[in-house]
This record gives structure tokens, sequence and C-alpha cells, in this order.
């Protein structure tokens, strides 16, 4: 019996929009000021979608729509991922990081806790929002990784191979002195 019974094929297309949305659902409850961290960790994967549709309105009606769209590209992105099967090691690795690096980033230019906290509210803000964010930079690094590696890998092996005489074949051949004296 298999001790993983999702299929390998299936994996992140199953546990990467899941993910992203509940950490959407919990960054939508404490959004930052005036949702600013909400919409840059969410609103990311759906920023496409600005270019054919002017919203107006309260962020209410907006929002929806966002994440809507936002979860639909996440899924896209995991499906790549699934086809170009993306290491899972690799895939945590560039989250744990940039999740980290993103958490600094919103985090330290305020010069105390309780100054981050009348910014945006709580802490979780900054961690889903981070979290959110840095899964899906993750993803489109793990995809631009791993199929980068396996075009080089291709790439070599496809290459012709050079017909090289062995260095003692040339050694043990007559020199031109010795062609040229008999």
């Amino acid at each position: 019996m298999d001790p993983f019974p999702i299929r390998r094929s299936w994996l992140y297309r199953l546990t990467i929009p899941w993910l992203w949305l509940a950490v959407a659902l919990v960054s939508w409850r404490y959004p930052g000021d005036e949702y600013g961290l909400f919409v840059i960790a969410n609103g990311l994967p759906g920023a496409w979608l600005s270019l054919w549709l002017h919203f107006s309105g309260s962020p209410d009606d907006i929002f929806p729509t966002v994440l809507a769209v936002s979860g639909g590209s996440v899924f896209v992105v995991a499906w790549v991922m699934d086809r170009l099967r993306v290491p899972s090691w690799l895939l945590l690795t560039l989250w744990l990081t940039g999740a980290i690096v993103l958490f600094k980033m919103a985090y330290d230019p305020f010069e105390s806790h309780a100054r981050a906290m009348a910014k945006n509210g709580s802490l979780t803000a900054y961690v889903s929002a981070a979290s959110n964010l840095g899964l899906f930079l993750a993803c489109i690094g793990a995809v631009m990784l791993t199929g980068g590696y396996r075009i080089a890998i291709r790439s070599l092996a496809a290459r012709p191979q050079v017909n090289r005489t062995p260095l003692t074949s040339i050694q043990s051949a007559p020199s031109r002195r010795d062609t040229a004296s008999s």
C-alpha cells in the first residue's frame, strides 16, 4: 500500500492552491493597514487582471474577484510545477527563505514592535502576507530553476560528441622527420 495516497503528478495541484487560499483567508481577516499587506501578498498572482478590468468601489467588491483570479493563477503555476516534477525540497527551501526575507522587509523598517503593530494591526498580518507572497514567488522561482535545469540537461545531452583520437595514438604515429628521412 502506498504510504502517500496522493498521486505524485497531482501533489502540487492539490496542495498549493488550498494552502494559498487558507493563508489568503487569514490575511483577509488580518489585512494590515488599509488592506495594504493583503493586496500586495494576495493580489500579485491576479495582478494581470487589472490590465483589463478597472475596479472602482469598496475593497469588499474587488477582493473576491481578485482572490478568485489569483487562486486560478496559483493553480496554473501548481499545474506547471506538477508537469515539471519540481522537487519538494527546492520549493520548501525557496518558500521558507522567501517568507523570512519578506517578513523582515515588512517588519524591520519600524523602530519598535509597538509601531509595527500600530501600522498593520497584528503580527498575523505580517506573517500571513509574507507567507503567501513567499509561496507564490517560491513557486515561480521553482518553476524557473527546474525548467532551466531541465533545458540545460537536455541541451547538453543533445550536443554531438566530438570524436577525438586518444593522446597515445598521436604519440605512436610517425613524426614528419621520420617520414621525410625515409
